[in-house]
């Protein structure tokens, strides 16, 4: 096990983000390995990482959108689709109980974002720039009704516990990551879990 300490936006989740690239790694996990698990973890899409607690994306992603928008570049749609799907992350099945409210409410605006987030993905041309502008748009609603269905602060128990039985199953070989931010604010409850 790892923890990342340091003040604030000094990229913690960055370091724990890479560590994850490159333990899963095919070959060495030097920088700018383009084997398929790389490519996967660099985009955030590994099946074999999970993240969670809280975190302040909605101000990551609407610093991310003015700078693909004012700066269409491959870097500017990297960060923005990347930052995204940092909020996405939080919200993958094998966190939470298809049940529960917030998922429920969550996965409307899950399938919206993936709808529309491939038009500026770094892999794509960047569409004009009015439909970028709108598309951008749409994702930075979709991602504040995202953020608002997290939550605050505390992990929950519940999220400990399917975290718990994701590790358990079996990965073909693969290791897993798990990348917990701001483990501190976890209660009792979980922290005892976990």
């Amino acid at each position: 096990m790892y923890a990342f300490f340091g003040e604030p936006y000094s990229g913690k989740l960055t370091a724990a983000l890479e560590l994850a690239r490159v333990v899963n790694c095919e070959f060495t996990g030097e920088w700018g390995c383009s084997c398929k698990s790389c490519t996967q973890s660099l985009s955030l899409q590994h099946p074999y990482t999970l993240l969670t607690g809280s975190r302040y994306s909605m101000l990551e992603i609407n610093q991310s959108a003015d700078f693909l928008i004012n700066e269409r570049s491959r870097s500017s749609q990297f960060v923005f689709t990347r930052n995204v799907r940092k909020l996405i992350k939080r919200f993958n099945e094998d966190l939470w109980d298809k049940e529960d409210n917030k998922y429920k409410k969550a996965v409307s605006s899950l399938n919206n974002i993936e709808e529309i987030l491939y038009l500026i993905e770094p892999t794509q041309n960047l569409p004009a720039e009015k439909k970028l502008q709108s598309t951008v748009k749409k994702i930075l609603t979709e991602c504040g009704k995202l953020a608002n269905e997290l939550p605050k602060g505390n992990i929950p128990i519940s999220q400990i516990r399917k975290i718990s039985n994701w590790v358990r199953r079996s990965s073909s070989g693969n290791k897993k990551v798990v990348i917990l931010e701001r483990a501190e604010l976890m209660q009792d409850s979980s922290r005892n879990a976990f």
